[in-house]
């Protein structure tokens, strides 16, 4: 029989054990992982990562654009990136769901001059986003490269009245929250006009937007405006123009108007990209429009539900040398839209300006292992239509290869 002192001891070793196991058994959430508190350990473990993707063959010679498809309105989004090689061809590095992908677009008969942007298309709410990259061809065609959601094809969308010049943006268009997607393609022509190429709902028709003062001299961005979730969307295009100034044209409801946004301190000297921001699921999309000044700052003209306001966001380290996108952030689908712009500064480094909910703040986001020559793109990522959306910004970095500065 066991003695008093080693009955207590043998007490205090059960006790000690037991406590140790229950300790170590996860909760069923735990155990399942289902990362619905955002609070909970797991999340505070996020942090900004760089990740070489490599590179196609020949190596990138210019963006084309980046975007996200979604292969069912509750499926995550997946990550692609459209860029031209040094073979000439047009490549798009995708995420599969399990593993990054490079693949081979081909290219127009007359070869790709210049990207010209990227959009995913749907044809209804509940059908799967399919991939869109637009480019300007050898014989001074708009060319489409597109997903017909069986088959990637090449289509020639012709071009307007004068030569295609650049490109300014590309969008989607929807009438209602239940109607298709509809492509709009802006570029910009010799002639100094904006045309727009657009897809009807059953055929692509070329139109004539005009020009603002001086003519249209370089893009700024394309979006589409909402009043409410209800609305239709509504384009507006962001260019600088001759005179200097900043100008919209945008779609009233009945027709499209040209409107002066006058410029920042010491004028536009690039833009940067624009967005729309709204405050919560329920509330209007109020435009942002962002550019670099010629006192190096970055500077928006954003709508403040009332009127129009430029603001100075300040400068990296360096200044900034080239501007890499605007995206908008949700926490949670109930969160409010937060802006981010990337750019690249003088100190050969990636960094954002953000808006944490109450203010504005430039964060570091170093270089990829070979620097960043230009940028490509930037988009966010989630992983199901109800899990936060995370940042992701392509950048060409020194050795040859796409490089992403992601959040995850």
């Amino acid at each position: 029989m066991l003695g008093r002192l080693q009955r207590v001891v043998l007490a205090l070793f059960i006790t000690l054990v037991s406590g140790a196991m229950i300790a170590a058994i996860p909760s069923f959430a735990q155990a399942a992982n289902l990362g619905t508190d955002r609070s909970a350990p797991q999340a505070a473990a996020l942090s900004w990562h760089w990740s070489n993707q490599g590179t196609p063959s020949g190596g990138i010679t210019d963006k084309i654009g980046t975007v996200t498809v979604r292969d069912t309105p509750t499926s995550a989004a997946r990550p692609y990136a459209f860029v031209q090689a040094g073979d000439g061809n047009l490549w798009v590095n995708w995420w599969d769901g399990g593993a990054w992908q490079w693949s081979n677009q081909g290219q127009p008969p007359s070869g790709i001059t210049a990207g010209l942007g990227a959009i995913t298309v749907a044809d209804g709410p509940q059908a799967a986003q399919r991939p869109y990259a637009f480019v300007r061809a050898g014989d001074g065609t708009l060319w489409v490269d597109w997903w017909s959601g069986s088959a990637w094809r090449w289509s020639s969308l012709g071009q307007p009245g004068g030569w295609i010049a650049a490109g300014v943006g590309a969008i989607t268009v929807q009438d209602n929250p239940q109607a298709p997607q509809r492509p709009y393609v802006f570029v910009r022509t010799t002639d100094g006009n904006l045309w727009l190429d657009w897809w009807t709902g059953s055929a692509w028709q070329w139109s004539n937007q005009g020009q603002p003062s001086g003519g249209v001299n370089a893009s700024v961005g394309a979006i589409t405006v909402q009043d409410n979730p209800q609305a239709p969307q509504r384009p507006y295009v962001f260019v600088r123009a001759g005179d200097g100034n900043l100008w919209v044209d945008w779609w009233t409801g009945s027709s499209w108007q040209w409107s002066n946004q006058g410029q920042p301190a010491g004028g536009i000297t690039a833009g940067i990209g624009a967005i729309t921001v709204a405050d919560n699921p329920q509330a209007a999309q109020r435009p942002y429009a962002f550019v670099r000044a010629g006192d190096g700052n970055l500077w928006v003209n954003w709508w403040t539900g009332a009127s129009w306001q430029w603001s100075s966001l300040g400068q990296p380290k360096g200044g900034i040398t080239e501007g890499i996108g605007a995206i908008t952030v949700q926490d949670s689908p109930q969160a409010g839209q937060r802006p981010y712009v990337f750019v690249r500064a003088g100190d050969g480094n990636l960094w954002i300006d953000w808006w944490t909910g109450s203010s504005w703040q430039w964060s570091n986001q170093g270089q990829s292992a070979a620097g960043i020559v230009t940028g490509v793109g930037a988009i966010t990522v989630a992983d199901s239509p109800q899990a936060p959306q995370r940042p992701y910004v392509f950048v060409r970095a020194g050795d040859g290869n796409l490089w992403v500065n992601w959040w995850g």
